[in-house]
């Protein structure tokens, strides 16, 4: 029986299918969204040459050998990038952010694509050309990788990780009958052999470890991964997809709004047709699904990072800052989907995993950001470029009473010429980059303030370091906690100018 419910489950998915006529859309914001999406689609195609040589490469295990990923290409990430911004999700009110969702445009939308693509350059994901998480928890630090990581790695227990109020609903079922193994694993030899679930054949039954000093997998005896599991029954839920999503919850949410469960009950527009819950590997197994392992990632995106609003962190106000001011402080930014996206242990193996990622991702957001997209303020449209790309136009389409219609402020029109990082309190600060300012004539009045940045950082925004002497434009003013800091020293040379015409209005007095 259960030999048979497979095959109708892996014969069962497909291509993507919709149910609902475009009539049961609201016509005008689907066009709009199009419109969004043809553009940053005609920008991206520009750049597609960059982006195969820097997004969509793999290497082998030992982070060499780079060739052109095989599970992560170009044309099949447009194809979900334009159904998942376009059509959304759930009754079109989910929606993958191309600037079209609050008017606010290009620039913004491929910033955040540049985001979602420089995490999952920094998973094994697009980096080993996997679509399943591989085995890469070693309990004693030894070499051996337990079977039971298929339940969860690095302390965690995937198939405990429910959905909690109003999306309690959503969780997978575990059914601890299921039989799954992974598609791929990492490549390279001496490495552990694919995830694996299936139920125990006795009370007794136990998993053991694979040996990748000697190349073996031992059964002997039972062998616990961080968690203290030692069996691999209704573990499978491991990662998926191009940001691994995994846990019963992540999995549930994505077949609740993508998969069957979507489609049946809820007459969505854009699902698949399998029960994701049931069969998680249909992400990764077979061609029909390519789409659906960009798309799980997607949706992940959307559900939790475009969401964030937490300790005074908002994923979306923090994407509008970075573009209005010039893409100041590329670090701050991008390092909320570390907040939104946590690894969830503590374990120091795992810290320092996270911590890798962490910085690839930092690398990775600015090398797409100014070197592969070329946005306005990068480093390839410096003043000696000769064939720099123009500026894009932020549109100001209105669709719908629900959506802001907010005029945004244009962009810099003196941009860096490379990315500012400012370091935060926590960390080391990065090395200081040294800003040139204009002279001032005393002749002519003072140049007005900057205006390009909705809202100016707070003190408490940049480093606390008492060594400042890298930042004596800001740190000069000793302003208070609650003043307003301008990032660029322009602003602050009325204060100077009043004090010098003062000063030779006295000493012309006492000449006289």
């Amino acid at each position: 029986m259960i030999c048979v419910t497979a095959i109708i489950i892996c014969c069962s998915h497909g291509e993507k299918t919709y149910t609902k006529s475009d009539d049961d859309i609201p016509l005008q914001r689907k066009l709009v969204y199009e419109e969004y999406h043809n553009e940053v689609e005609a920008w991206l195609n520009k750049q597609q040459t960059e982006m195969d040589k820097s997004v969509f490469i793999s290497y082998d295990a030992q982070g060499n050998n780079p060739y052109p990923s095989t599970a992560y290409v170009y044309p099949d990430f447009i194809k979900a990038l334009k159904s998942m911004s376009v059509d959304g999700v759930g009754n079109n009110e989910m929606f993958f952010y191309t600037g079209q969702t609050d008017n606010k445009g290009l620039v913004h939308g491929l910033v955040n694509i540049a985001a979602f693509l420089a995490h999952a350059m920094a998973l094994p994901s697009i980096k080993y050309d996997l679509c399943d998480e591989h085995n890469s928890d070693t309990t004693d630090n030894t070499g051996k990788y337990a079977a039971a990581n298929a339940c969860g790695q690095y302390g965690r227990s995937y198939q405990e990780e429910v959905c909690t109020g109003k999306d309690a609903s959503m969780t997978c079922n575990v059914y601890p009958n299921a039989v799954m193994t992974a598609v791929d694993s990492l490549p390279g030899t001496k490495t552990p052999p694919p995830l694996q679930c299936k139920p125990k054949t006795s009370p007794t039954d136990f998993t053991g470890f694979y040996d990748s000093k000697l190349g073996t997998l031992s059964e002997e005896f039972p062998y616990s991964n961080r968690y203290g599991s030692t069996h691999v029954e209704g573990c499978c839920f491991w990662g998926r997809g191009v940001l691994l999503t995994k846990g019963v919850c992540n999995i549930g949410k994505l077949n609740f709004y993508l998969g069957r469960i979507g489609a049946e009950e809820k007459g969505y527009t854009n699902f698949f047709d399998i029960d994701i819950c049931v069969y998680p590997e249909v992400i990764c197994e077979g061609e029909d699904t390519r789409l659906l392992r960009w798309m799980a990632g997607m949706f992940e995106w959307l559900d939790r990072v475009q969401s964030y609003n937490q300790g005074g962190f908002n994923y979306m106000n923090d994407l509008s800052t970075f573009v209005n001011s010039g893409f100041i402080d590329a670090n701050r930014f991008i390092d909320i989907v570390e907040k939104a996206l946590p690894f969830d242990c503590y374990e120091l193996t795992c810290s320092k995993e996270e911590e890798r990622v962490k910085s690839e991702r930092r690398d990775n957001f600015i090398n797409i950001v100014f070197n592969v997209l070329k946005l306005p303020g990068s480093l390839a449209d410096d003043n000696t470029s000769t064939n720099a790309l123009p500026e894009p136009q932020v549109e100001n389409t209105i669709i719908e009473q629900s959506v802001s219609t907010t005029q945004e402020s244009s962009l810099p029109t003196n941009p860096p010429i490379k990315p500012i990082l400012l370091p935060l309190d926590n960390e080391k600060k990065e090395e200081p980059i040294v800003r040139p300012v204009e002279p001032v004539s005393l002749s002519s009045p003072p140049p007005p303030p900057l205006t390009i940045m909705q809202q100016w950082p707070t003190k408490t925004d940049l480093s606390s370091n008492s060594n400042s002497d890298s930042q004596n434009d800001q740190s000069s003013n000793k302003q208070t906690e609650d003043t307003l800091i301008p990032l660029k020293s322009g602003s602050s040379l009325s204060a100077n100018w009043f004090g010098i015409v003062a000063v030779c209005v006295v000493w012309g007095m006492i000449v006289i």
